[in-house]
């Protein structure tokens, strides 16, 4: 079983919120998905990691970036149907800052990480554990899920706040599915974690010249999304009387979601210099985790207001593979200067990865906690 381990991204916003700790206040737009008032269970190949991009160099340590659950499917030459992953047929776009209403039960296999409770007091956002406290009517509780082992990040950026879960895996050896480097959806199995790797990329501004560098292959970090569900007391009467599952807490004081890995096994001894290469890992991570919640609610804005899809840039052969980009249209996306910004070979054997620049990208700042 892999061991997971996990860091904490920092959080930021554009848009201020008016606080609100009373019910004297307009209670803000709620997003009822639709009521879950028994215990979903998963296709059991929801579990499975996808691979969702080119992983991101830091200091000269690789962190490869997966997704549980089907929250993204990469492959465009070949139409893979995602099996029922999240209640109700919903999807990672759908869910995202929304929830489930009444919601008495975590799906199968997932448990409750957070929670707040009408009355309580929010940030100067309006936010606790990345929920909207003026969107909760009297006595109701909001509850966030996360399948079991996973970490519980409260994300706040542009568009809002939603939790992500996650985990960081960091021994041999590990599966996960890709198209890369063929064309169609089959599974990889790597037991290089806590190895020097080459990859190889190709300079922008000479596509036709193709390099290689070796780095520090720390680990994979996998994104899963949340499921968020909210009840109030005369609610629970809408329990089969026969279910024994664990419902939800009561009240805003549970925390938690830490723990040991999904999938994968044989624990791996990391070489000399891992653990530094691990902790160096950690700042791709921050910037993978905001650029992942991002890129998704601006998928989901997109849908509902019945946009055309974003663009999904390709670069020469791929091998099928499509990266998914954040919307240009809201907020502009930090670039690489010209003379640092590096594609990637997809056609290689060897991984694909996205080199850091000349530390152009936004400082991020960890809570201070």
């Amino acid at each position: 079983m892999a061991s997971v381990t996990s860091s904490t991204p920092s959080t930021q916003a554009s848009t201020a919120a008016s606080r609100t700790t009373s019910w004297s206040r307009t209670v803000r737009p709620r997003q009822v998905i639709a009521p879950l008032t028994t215990t979903f269970t998963p296709a059991p190949e929801c579990s499975h990691w996808t691979d969702s991009g080119p992983g991101r160099i830091t200091s000269g340590t690789l962190s490869a970036q997966c997704v549980a659950f089907y929250s993204i499917v990469v492959c465009n030459s070949q139409t893979t149907s995602a099996p029922p992953c999240l209640p109700t047929g919903s999807t990672f776009e759908t869910v995202y800052g929304a929830f489930y209403s009444p919601g008495l039960f975590c799906p199968s296999g997932w448990q409750p990480v957070a929670s707040v409770t009408a009355g309580d007091k929010g940030d100067e956002y309006g936010f606790k554990n990345a929920m909207r406290v003026d969107a909760l009517l009297p006595d109701e509780t909001a509850v966030a899920c996360c399948p079991s082992n996973y970490a519980y990040f409260p994300i706040v950026d542009a568009g809002g706040a939603s939790g992500i879960c996650t985990s960081n895996v960091v021994t041999n050896p590990v599966s996960y599915k890709s198209c890369v480097p063929s064309s169609f959806f089959q599974e990889i199995t790597r037991s290089d974690i806590g190895e020097y790797i080459t990859v190889n990329y190709t300079q922008q501004r000479s596509l036709n010249s193709d390099s290689s560098t070796r780095v520090w292959f720390a680990g994979i970090q996998v994104i899963a999304p949340t499921v968020q569900i909210n009840h109030r007391p005369q609610d629970r009467s809408l329990a089969p009387t026969s279910s024994s599952q664990s419902s939800v807490p009561t009240n805003g004081t549970y925390s938690g979601g830490a723990g040991g890995g999904i999938q994968g096994s044989t624990t791996a001894t990391l070489r000399a210099g891992g653990i530094a290469g691990i902790v160096i890992g950690v700042c791709a991570f921050v910037g993978g985790l905001l650029l992942f919640s991002m890129w998704a609610y601006r998928r989901r804005r997109a849908k509902q207001a019945e946009a055309k899809t974003p663009h999904i840039e390709e670069s020469g052969n791929d091998a099928g593979y499509a990266k998914p980009e954040l919307d240009s249209a809201e907020q502009a996306r930090p670039e690489l200067e010209d003379s640092a910004r590096l594609e990637l070979d997809a056609a290689t054997s060897h991984p694909i990865v996205e080199l850091e620049g000349d530390n152009t990208r936004p400082r991020s700042e960890l809570p201070g906690h």
